[in-house]
């Protein structure tokens, strides 16, 4: 008969079912028979644990303990703790697919793919792949549907198109049966076989029949039984296994699972399959008798004792219950734990410790997920009373351990404290206290609302029956007293404003009463006081640990235990009246993993059992040992509630958590007492897991079967992992290891199974381990692990004989080393004394060269001043003063070797700080060529500069590299006869410049001392010779290099710089960007007229100082001068050799015109004779400045004027009045201009007709003249000159004269006082009285 898996929370029909289930099960013999009514599992998947993929085929435990598992995807092995997967690459074979599974009797595993059979040897826990041929000279490459083990240890194995392999492990014959000729002689697959207990072989057929095969299995004939025939034909047989009674059982799909005893043709069918409900996958026999089917609806369990069935299968409501109802195979390990495999839900677990724990988690089909189970009451009659927070009441029955949900509309569905008391069941809420007649279902609500019933607070939190028949209720502001006369309640007042949290009374009678805050209370409540209060005290370890206590308890040994929020829990010590507190700290963490206890049972054996918010926990105080419950081992889950803790009279607890309660009897925990084995899983050298057989591996097996490592010295870092086999509580087991040699003590392995040695020093050493599993059983029985890690080279004996060899050598070569140092040293010793020597003297040289050029600088000047000025006066002529114009132009020679003598000094002794910028060479080269072009012009000398990039960036000295590039154009200038080519490029990351000119070729005996001071070359050589030597210098500074070509066609110098390297967007380009030409201009810039025939030197000037000034250009002075009249100017910068009209000329005429004579001049010229300054200076120039010249010096001579000329305009607008017109260096026709331009105003004071008109013709000049003029000279118009000039005489009279306002109003010609008010403060800031006021009273 097949029944359905009874659910004890629907029926008390299918609790009495289940309770003869469990007689039934009691008379079988075996202890440790399995009940498959109650199964929780736990679900390992590949999401949460590791496991290679979710449909596993195929399950063994082999004979050490491990789980193996196979999926679609790989082969897993399991010790508890974590998977260790195993995927095709790794099995040797050409396929991850594993179908079936079979250990040998050598512990070897024979994993069976879709392609063929793969070996693992545990001797080397490696893989190979079954290829060798069979006896008929097939290999196996096919799906490998069964693999089995018959009595003499021989290996079977059924392959689809291939018939049917064995193999001897001790042998390696592989046979293969049913072929002929590399074909199946069979008319179908085989889906399945198995050897009975005379060792004949029975065979079924994929959808043919059941056959039995002879001795020889040449041959397989149907089974007939008896006069039904052949009961199997077309049905498709999944499975045979034998079973213990000397029979087979068979599992089809039309006849389900059948037991059959062929040799007698009888047939049972022990789980029908009516209708084809299901399609069976797989079969096992338990050690007890059970027989497990897996099927595409579940698990079904035939228990032969009682011939009932159990079917186990997926509940989404019950996450205890299957993953997946499709099944594909089952096991019963070795310590009845169940473990079955599923098409898509993983592999599920259900230890037989699973079991200890009856968990209660759904009401109906209603899960009680965040229910809060606050508290637990028996009513005497089979009944448990049960609160939650968050669903209502519950009922529990005791007998067909039904739960079901109370229904009743006038009970809230939060609910806390909970108390039965003669047939009524007393409730607590936020609401108010609730009376239930559990006869009639009458409610009674008390609150604070009711006046009559006197409850002063509506959150009801603990509810207590005296052993006089007292009820107590605690709230949070206080415990009362029920009044049963008056059906209301009494406040005791002592307690008033206190969170009671529980109630418990001793065997004296007193009450103690635990708080929220206030903490532990002991009170006799005859005497209606206080008799102690215990509190926390921060100095007295043995106070109450905490405030906050939240239970307390009396045990049946009358000692008070108490429950604390965060300080774990206390007992009281009457004798010394105080408490020993048990905590962390003191049992530790492993055994109380938490500090917040919730509540304390007692068990029958005197044990306490504390709730946590992270487990349960089982403590006996006579040992004080300890040990804590988890959902690995069983638990609902971790978090449990306040007070929800119960013990009923049959000695069995109940605790609520926060999704429903477990209910358990301790008395009866299934405890494995075998002794777990313990297993060392694998080496690690380095980062690296080794096997048996790898290069470089010290192994020559299996980790676990080595009794001896060699190490190498470079292998003196390496760890362990170890696995103690046994599923009950893996978490809690622990793994002890010690190298002894090396470790003082035994060190726990971590929770990662796995320990790391480094850099242990050569020696020997023993590898120790032992474990102890959940349940306190130890194993300290593996063998000791020898090993040995050898010593560096460099510590070895031939090492040190090579050492003391090497001393010897060193020695002698240190000897010899010394001495050839001495010699050096004295050698250097004399060097550096000759150049000390050198450096004296050329030190000497330069002080006297020095001296001597000062010597000299001073009667020069004496010699060339008085010398300028006889040429000035014009008072000599004819010879003489030819004579003396040899004697200035030699002077001026002489002046400028000081000079360069000068500059030479300075280097030579005291060294060039380079001030290093960003520079263009291209451009620096084009404007020295500019500058000398003029000069060689004059020379007869053609002057060309070639270059093809348009921009060479150098980081070099501005100053130093003119030195250097007006160094070579002069020597250049001074030796060529035609041509001066000057060329520049980029070669290797350098910049090179070539000046040559096609003057005398310097002879080779005198090119490598060109570069020498004072070395010079031909007899008219001109100068002291250090130019050169100056300008290598200065290159060699910067990084660069000077060099005479080696070419005698010409002369060239080559200057080499290094460029300047930059990344993309570099600085120059920066520069370049800075002030784009052609760009908008800034307004208010001041206007500078360029007058220049060169274009290139025009434009080069522009591009210089356009970001500062308006930029005019003019080719001729005639343009100039017509610019002039249609635009103001504030300087003109002119070149004085122009074509047509010269510069001089063009400043006379600007200088001597009224119209221009206020715009500055500044000259430039190649001519630096004095006698040219004179003239240019005659002409009304503002500057002189010859070329060569540095555009930095332009710059500044510019800003210069224009800055003076600014200060006048801005010393006007600041009111600075009268004008000191010779503090702005203007032309002496201004200055009068100015001078007259006052005292025509004055004149005219008075007159208020006075305006720019009567001005101009006093000047007999044009409106519009006299407007440029004052414009161009003081920024502002006539009129406004006059008006300023009007108020500040006015402000004169009021300090000064004391005049009346009318009066000076009228005397500086304003029409109306108002009019003159109105101007003055405009003008001051403040009117005229005002300022008359402040003026006088300073």
């Amino acid at each position: 008969m097949n029944a359905v898996k009874p659910d004890r929370r629907t029926t008390k029909r299918a609790a009495g079912m289940l309770l003869c289930l469990l007689a039934l099960f009691a008379a079988v013999p075996q202890a440790g028979a399995v009940n498959p009514g109650a199964r929780y599992f736990t679900h390992l998947k590949t999401t949460d644990s590791g496991l290679s993929y979710n449909c596993v085929h195929a399950i063994i435990q082999d004979s050490r303990g491990f789980i193996w598992l196979g999926t679609s995807d790989g082969l897993n092995r399991y010790d508890g703790m974590r998977f260790r997967t195993f995927h095709k690459n790794e099995l040797g074979g050409n396929s991850g697919f594993i179908v079936s599974l079979c250990e040998d009797d050598r512990g070897d595993i024979w994993i069976g793919t879709d392609s063929g059979v793969v070996l693992y040897d545990a001797a080397t826990d490696r893989f190979r792949a079954l290829d060798m041929p069979s006896d008929r000279g097939t290999v196996i490459h096919n799906k490998v549907t069964t693999i089995k083990k018959d009595r003499q240890g021989v290996i079977w194995m059924a392959v689809n198109n291939q018939g049917l392999f064995s193999c001897d492990p001790e042998s390696g014959a592989l046979k293969n049966y049913f072929v002929e000729e590399g074909r199946q002689t069979l008319p179908a697959n085989i889906t399945s076989f198995c050897f009975d207990v005379n060792n004949e072989c029975w065979l079924s057929l994929y959808f043919s029949n059941l056959y039995h095969a002879d001795k020889a299995l040449t041959e397989a004939t149907p089974v007939e039984f008896g006069d039904r025939g052949q009961l199997f034909r077309n049905d498709n047989i999944i499975e045979i296994i034998e079973s213990p009674y000397n029979t087979l059982y068979v599992a089809s799909v039309d006849k389900g699972v059948c037991e059959i005893a062929p040799r007698s043709s009888k047939i049972r069918t022990l789980i029908p399959n009516a209708e084809n409900r299901y399609v069976p996958e797989s079969l096992f026999s338990g050690r007890d008798g059970e027989l497990w089917a897996a099927t595409t609806k579940g698990i079904y369990v035939y228990n032969p004792g009682s011939g009932e069935t159990i079917r186990l299968k997926a509940d989404r409501q019950d996450k205890f219950s299957l993953s997946d109802s499709h099944t594909l195979s089952v096991l019963v390990d070795d310590s009845d734990g169940i473990w079955i495999g599923t098409n898509a839900g993983g592999v599920n677990y259900s230890g037989a410790f699973h079991q200890n724990f009856d968990k209660y988690h759904i009401v109906g089909d209603e899960p009680l997920a965040n229910c809060l189970v606050r508290g637990f009451a028996d009513d005497g009659e089979g009944r448990l009373w049960i609160t939650t927070e968050k669903s209502g009441l519950m009922t529990y029955s005791l007998k067909t351990k039904e739960l079901r949900k109370y229904r009743n509309k006038q009970l809230p569905e939060a609910l806390f404290g909970i108390g039965h008391d003669d047939g009524k069941l007393w409730l607590g809420s936020f609401q108010g206290l609730y009376r239930l007649d559990l006869k009639t279902g009458a409610v009674k609500v008390y609150s604070r609302r009711d006046e009559s019933s006197s409850l002063h607070d509506n959150k009801i939190y603990t509810i207590y029956k005296t052993s006089e028949g007292d009820l107590l209720v605690g709230t949070t502001l206080g415990m009362l007293r029920y009044d049963r006369a008056g059906d209301s309640f009494t406040p005791i007042p002592v307690f008033e404003g206190m969170f009671i949290t529980d109630i418990a009374e001793d065997i004296s009678g007193d009450l103690w009463v635990a708080t929220y805050a206030n903490g532990l209370i002991r009170y006799d409540p005859a005497a209606g006081a206080i008799v102690r209060s215990y509190t926390y005290a921060a100095d007295n370890p043995r106070s109450l640990p905490s405030n906050k206590v939240l239970s307390v308890f009396h045990d049946s040994a009358d000692r008070i235990w108490a429950t604390t929020f965060s300080a774990g829990f206390c007992l009281y010590d009457g004798q010394n009246d105080d408490f020993v507190v048990y905590d962390q700290a003191l049992l530790g963490a492993g055994n109380l993993p938490s500090d917040i206890n919730y509540r304390i049972v007692e068990d029958d054996s005197g044990n306490l059992w504390i709730s946590t918010n992270k487990g349960l926990i089982c403590f006996t105080p006579a040992t004080l040992e300890t040990k804590a419950y988890t959902t690995t081992d069983g638990l609902l889950n971790d978090e449990f509630n306040y007070n929800a803790g119960f013990k009923t009279s049959d000695g069995t607890l109940y605790f609520g958590s926060s999704d429903g309660f477990v209910r358990f009897n301790p008395r009866t925990f299934h405890t494995d007492t075998r002794v777990p084995e313990i297993v060392i899983t694998d080496l690690r050298i380095g980062e690296r897991i080794v096997k048996a057989g790898e290069e470089g591996s010290p192994l020559a097996c299996n980790i676990d079967r080595t009794q001896h490592i060699a190490l190498n010295a470079r292998q003196n870092s390496f760890g362990f992992g170890f696995a103690l086999l046994g599923f009950a509580s893996p978490a809690s087991n622990t793994i002890l290891c010690r190298l002894e040699g090396y470790d003082t003590h035994w060190r726990k392995v971590p929770e990662s199974n796995r320990i790391f040695y480094s850099n242990i020093p050569a020696g020997s050493y023993r590898l120790q381990v032992k474990g102890v599993n959940s349940n306190g059983i130890w194993n300290d029985r593996h063998p000791a692990v020898e090993i040995t890690v050898a010593q560096r080279f460099y510590k070895s004996t031939p090492a040190i004989l090579l050492y003391v060899l090497l001393l010897i050598v060193a020695s002698i070569l240190v000897s010899h080393y010394f001495y050839r140092k001495a010699v050096k040293r004295e050698r250097q010793r004399q060097n550096e004394y000759k150049r000390a020597r050198e450096i004296e003297l050329f030190n000497e040289k330069m002080a006297f060269f020095s001296n001597i050029v000062h010597e000299i600088k001073t009667p020069l000047t004496l010699i060339r001043t008085p010398l300028q000025n006889i040429l000035a006066s014009g008072e000599c002529g004819g010879e003489v003063r030819e004579d003396l114009m040899v004697i200035n132009n030699n002077t001026e020679y002489l002046s400028q070797l000081v000079k360069e003598l000068l500059d030479f000094v300075k280097i030579e002794c005291h060294g060039y700080m380079l001030n290093c910028g960003n520079l263009d060479l291209i451009e620096k080269i084009g404007f020295l060529c500019f500058n000398f072009a003029e000069t060689a012009k004059s020379n007869n000398l053609r002057l060309t500069f070639r270059h093809e990039e348009e921009r060479l960036s150098i980081l070099a000295d501005e100053p130093g590299l003119n030195k250097i590039l007006n160094n070579l154009l002069h020597n250049a200038l001074k030796y060529a006869e035609s041509y001066i080519e000057v060329e520049a490029r980029s070669e290797g990351g350098n910049a090179v410049v070539s000046i040559r000119n096609d003057g005398p070729i310097i002879p080779k005996e005198h090119r490598s001392r060109i570069f020498e001071p004072f070395v010079q070359y031909g007899n008219d050589a001109k100068g002291v010779g250090i130019g050169l030597s100056l300008a290598r210098t200065l290159a060699e500074l910067h990084g660069g290099s000077l060099v005479l070509d080696d070419g005698t066609e010409c002369t060239d110098f080559i200057l080499t710089l290094p460029l300047r390297r930059t990344a993309a967007g570099s600085a120059d380009g920066e520069e370049a960007t800075a002030a784009p030409e052609g760009g908008p201009e800034k307004p208010g810039l001041p206007t500078l007229l360029i007058v220049e025939d060169n274009a290139d030197l025009s434009a080069y000037l522009k591009r210089k100082l356009q970001g500062e000034y308006r930029i005019l250009t003019a080719v001729s002075a005639e343009r100039a001068l017509e610019l002039l009249r249609q635009q103001e100017a504030d300087l003109v910068l002119s070149d004085i050799a122009l074509n047509g009209m010269s510069g001089l000329e063009l400043c006379k005429r600007i200088c001597g015109d009224f119209e221009t004579s206020h715009i500055p001049v500044i000259l430039l010229s190649a001519l630096s004779s004095t006698r040219s300054k004179v003239v240019g200076m005659e002409c009304g120039a503002s500057l002189y400045i010859e070329k060569p010249f540095s555009m930095e010096y332009l710059q500044a001579c510019i800003r210069n004027i224009l800055d003076k000329r600014s200060a006048m305009k801005n010393a006007f607008k600041n009111k600075a009045m009268p004008l000191a017109a010779h503090l702005y260096n203007l032309p002496h026709s201004d200055e009068e201009f100015l001078s007259r331009l006052d005292a025509i105003i004055l004149a005219n004071i008075s007159d208020p007709n006075f305006s720019n008109e009567q001005l101009a013709e006093a000047f007999c000049l044009s409106k519009s003249t006299l407007n440029r003029k004052i414009k161009g000279l003081l920024d502002t118009t006539p009129n406004d000159y006059i008006r300023t000039k009007r108020l500040v005489v006015a402000a004169q009279m009021l300090t000064e004269n004391h005049c009346r306002i009318n009066e000076v109003c009228y005397s500086v010609g304003f029409n109306t006082p108002s009019y003159f008010a109105k101007c003055f403060k405009k003008f001051y800031g403040i009117l005229p009285a005002e300022y008359m006021k402040e003026h006088n009273a300073d």
